[in-house]
């Protein structure tokens, strides 16, 4: 969903895991939706959970964290400077999921932010996300 983002790959991964856009498709660095969500649904019952994709996102949080320094901030993406509109996707993406407003994630308030996307993509709202809620979720926004 965010491949019009995409800044050398991870700008749309970093995307993928602090906004929590459908169900982490680029957050786990595959290219086959289908394949991610296997991945992402643990028990395999053809749904991902909220529960379920926290995890996910809680396990590929290391990926985004490039300088190593414990936190997913905008010292990860240096490139993005270069950017004036990805840089600003980037920081507004960032706020979103850092609680205590200090400009980086931690892995605790990642775990704590809110996942948006999979609340619209969860059109029956309950709780849960399969294959034919993702794509009409991207076929509604033209993706």
């Amino acid at each position: 969903m965010l491949r019009s983002l995409y800044f050398g790959g991870h700008l749309a991964a970093a995307a993928i895991l602090l906004a929590a856009p459908v169900i982490g498709w680029a957050q786990m660095r595959q290219r086959d939706p289908a394949a991610a969500f296997e991945q992402t649904d643990a028990d395999k019952d053809g749904k991902v959970t909220q529960a379920e994709y926290a995890a996910a996102r809680s396990r590929h949080f290391a990926q985004f964290d490039h300088n190593g320094d414990g936190v997913v901030s905008r010292a990860d993406f240096p490139r993005a400077s270069n950017r004036p509109q990805i840089a600003a996707r980037l920081d507004a993406m960032i706020a979103e999921a850092d609680l205590n407003k200090d400009g980086q994630v931690t892995r605790e308030e990642l775990a704590k932010a809110p996942m948006p996307m999979f609340t619209r993509a969860d059109t029956n709202k309950d709780g849960a996300v399969t294959q034919a809620e993702i794509a009409a979720l991207r076929a509604a926004h033209g993706r």
